[in-house]
């Protein structure tokens, strides 16, 4: 091959070379502008994030002093309210027995409506407060280790008389699966058991009302509130636990019932580790049942908080 001929070739190769070379370039220079752009529009979008961070941190602040100022009202309006309404009973009382005394004819029952009336409003206050504790985290499980069978002794002659007012019969059933003791708020769970047992007594009139207690998994024991009452209609059974809420808001709620029991009886067993559910349907009845652990585990107060009023 003649110079001339590797001149050509030779200025042929660095004519190639100059085009991929600028080829590359042109690449690296559009990737370079690429990633430019692509990181604008990342910090765009994360100056957008930290601005949604900051709203939605400013409203939830905003949601828990909200909360927090609901829920000491309640407080408050409770307590300010309890405090003359438990003068009044004690007044009613004492002019109870003064009458009697001194055999002074008044109005059949007048004295015992008055009573009746506060006792009506002084659990709805006591219930509210429940509530507001409930959910501020005020209300401490304290477990302690107890013989199933020796709670219950206590218990079915604690809640006798609950029957005797709509002429029902009770029956209470222990499985023999069940542990020998359990450990639990035996304070707690006399509470919740009494509110589901007075829930099935204003329901059922001249039915049976059964307690059934078993121990169906392992670490678990349940009790079935069984009532022969009306029923409850499917879509309904969720709103028989929404707090302040009522079935039907065209009737009037029958006197005794303030509509609060059942979801404070279900936060209070999910604060106490269990679960509280109900089936039921027309002309059937219906079954609560609560589901608790054996071994409950201890819990100071306001070491955790609910979230379930409803206004």
């Amino acid at each position: 091959m003649s110079p001339e001929e590797d001149i050509r070739a030779l200025e042929r190769r660095i004519h190639r070379e100059k085009q991929a070379r600028a080829i590359a370039e042109a690449e690296v220079e559009e990737r370079t502008r690429e990633l430019y752009l692509a990181n604008r529009q990342l910090r765009r979008l994360m100056a957008q994030l930290e601005e949604g961070k900051a709203d939605l941190k400013l409203a939830r602040d905003k949601a828990l002093d909200t909360s927090a100022a609901r829920v000491g009202f309640l407080a408050n309006i409770s307590h300010e309210l309890r405090t003359p309404l438990s003068a009044i009973l004690g007044y009613n009382e004492l002019l109870q027995e003064e009458l009697e005394d001194q055999a002074v004819e008044v109005p059949i029952g007048i004295t015992a409506r008055i009573q009746s009336a506060g006792q009506h409003l002084l659990q709805l206050v006591d219930e509210v407060l429940e509530l507001a504790n409930l959910e501020s985290g005020k209300v401490a499980i304290s477990p302690r280790a107890m013989p199933i069978l020796g709670f219950f002794k206590i218990f079915q002659g604690r809640c006798a008389p609950l029957f005797e007012r709509h002429g029902n019969t009770f029956q209470l059933t222990l499985h023999p699966d069940l542990p020998v003791q359990f450990t639990q708020d035996t304070r707690h769970l006399d509470y919740l058991l009494m509110a589901l047992l007075s829930n099935a007594v204003k329901a059922t009139h001249q039915g049976l009302i059964e307690l059934i207690v078993t121990a169906p998994v392992e670490h678990m024991v349940c009790f079935d509130v069984i009532d022969s009452g009306p029923g409850i209609p499917r879509q309904d059974l969720e709103k028989i636990f929404d707090a302040f809420s009522k079935l039907d808001p065209s009737k009037p709620r029958r006197m005794g019932s303030t509509g609060l029991g059942l979801p404070i009886a279900r936060e209070l067993t999910r604060q106490m580790g269990g679960e509280l559910t109900a089936v039921s349907s027309p002309g059937r009845g219906s079954t609560f049942t609560l589901m608790l652990p054996v071994h409950a585990r201890a819990r100071r107060a306001n070491e955790a908080t609910g979230n379930f009023l409803s206004m």
